[in-house]
């Protein structure tokens, strides 16, 4: 497997990712409920994004990380509002998104390498913060790198088509 810092403004690695999205989520929620079966959004243009390929060069898992000055400017920042209110948040802020790997590829240590990853850009962009949304099973990972949990985040993405419950986590770096 190799790990590689990939280009949004290359057509196709922004389509890999957004189709690996769009397949892995897809599957957990039984249904297809992303246009074309690909999941980008505005973000996906300014971010920092990464992506794990097989041997065969098949994209197996990605994601990305946005640095933004406010806590307004973040990728579904809806969710999340309730629980910024009361935090003090130096900025630049890093905000770690869109992690996603392959089922036949999940605890293989993937996620915590991409997670690595992007602590480690953050903090070469002068990121002060680093925050993220993270389902229920990854949240005891994220706390082992240091990140605090700091509540239930709604549910805005997949609107309980999935019985997931998402948590913001901080560290200050």
């Amino acid at each position: 497997m190799k790990l590689l810092e990939l280009n949004p403004q290359v057509p196709n690695d922004l389509e890999a990712i957004a189709l690996l999205r769009a397949t892995v989520w897809s599957n957990k929620l039984g249904h297809n409920c992303f246009s074309q079966g690909m999941w980008t959004d505005v973000h996906d243009f300014h971010s920092f994004h990464w992506g794990v390929f097989d041997a065969q060069d098949e994209l197996i898992a990605a994601a990305r990380l946005c640095i933004h000055e406010k806590v307004t400017e973040f990728p579904d920042f809806s969710e999340i509002r309730q629980l910024t209110k009361e935090l003090e948040l130096p900025s630049p802020i890093g905000m770690m998104t869109r992690l996603v790997v392959s089922p036949n590829f999940e605890k293989m240590g993937i996620a915590r390498q991409l997670d690595q990853i992007r602590i480690e850009k953050a903090q070469k962009l002068g990121a002060k913060t680093i925050i993220l949304q993270v389902p229920d099973y990854r949240r005891k990972s994220i706390e082992k790198l240091g990140f605090e949990c700091v509540g239930k985040a709604l549910d805005e993405t997949f609107k309980g088509q999935i019985n997931i419950d998402f948590f913001l986590s901080v560290k200050f770096l």
